[in-house]
């Protein structure tokens, strides 16, 4: 067994899988992520993370040791974090468009060694690992002690600009986000046949933990690259998705793009034959007009 019992966000994400496996007979399972390219089953989500899982630990890395991981919500993106996490190492979720710019300061900020870009024609993680895994473009330096400290038994560490322009990485342990997910589930209570449809880039810690929440919980997840208010609208009605999140720019563009008119037309086709039950909206300030045409 490659996970150890410390690692919360691994041990529960590999159970859920294996629950959703004993559900349904091999070769009857429906997709637990759908995504461009690759919509995976519980089955083979969980498999190619264990063969990523035992690429990865064969390369002898330190435990907690920082990886790059290109991400774009796609299905193959949760297959590398928890195969990372079984592996004992931890995600650096940069999304795909980043230039690499971004990506050499992102890697010498946390000393990260290698960068992930495993794709759905690379099915097979274990051969061969050079399509997928490369050496950052930049000399690795090496961790303080008081880094190493801060990075045990982490899960990810969540990219943002702060207030100089300059990328700060915040660190997120596998027990305490496995508290989070635990304290935000008590409140949305996600259930078996719920359908979650993932917006929000998975690279933010808000995407996170909604896609970890409709894993362990949802029947499904319904994965988009890219936010585009008309494609948002006919997904949440066409694929019949009961829970969603958004973050304030989100609803402010959908304001831009339909007149007021269009809204309610949207709205009531949503409402009469739609399922979304609950919408999730964080992540930034709503800002006092926002929040007062919400209230309406």
């Amino acid at each position: 067994m490659l996970s150890h019992p410390e690692r919360a966000l691994a041990r529960l994400l590999d159970e859920a899988l294996i629950c959703a496996m004993d559900r349904t007979a091999e070769g009857d399972e429906l997709p637990v992520l759908w995504g461009e390219g690759w919509q995976a089953s519980a089955r083979s989500l969980r498999a190619q993370s264990h063969r990523i899982a035992r690429s990865l630990t064969a390369l002898a890395l330190q435990a907690n040791t920082p990886i790059i991981l290109r991400v774009s919500n796609r299905a193959e993106d949760f297959a590398v974090m928890l195969g990372l996490w079984l592996a004992k190492l931890v995600a650096v979720p940069v999304h795909r468009t980043s230039p690499q710019a971004v990506l050499d300061a992102v890697c010498q900020k946390v000393a990260a060694p290698y960068v992930i870009d495993w794709r759905f024609d690379q099915r097979d993680a274990e051969e061969p690992m050079h399509d997928w895994l490369y050496p950052t473009s930049v000399e690795p330096r090496s961790l303080h002690a008081n880094e190493k400290a801060l990075l045990e038994d982490a899960a990810l560490i969540v990219m943002t600009s702060g207030s100089t322009g300059l990328p700060k990485g915040v660190v997120l342990r596998h027990e305490a986000f496995a508290g989070k997910l635990a304290a935000i589930q008590s409140m949305l209570r996600v259930a078996s046949d719920d359908r979650v449809l993932l917006v929000l880039n998975n690279s933010f810690s808000f995407g996170l933990w909604m896609s970890f929440l409709g894993l362990m919980h949802a029947r499904d997840v319904v994965l988009s690259e890219r936010f585009d208010p008309a494609a948002f609208f006919s997904s949440l009605l066409d694929k019949q998705i009961t829970l969603s999140a958004v973050v304030p720019t989100m609803m402010r563009s959908l304001a831009a793009h339909f007149s007021p008119e269009q809204l309610l037309e949207q709205s009531q086709q949503l409402s009469l034959k739609g399922k979304l039950a609950q919408l999730v909206i964080g992540g930034e300030s709503l800002g006092t007009q926002l929040s007062a045409d919400l209230r309406q």
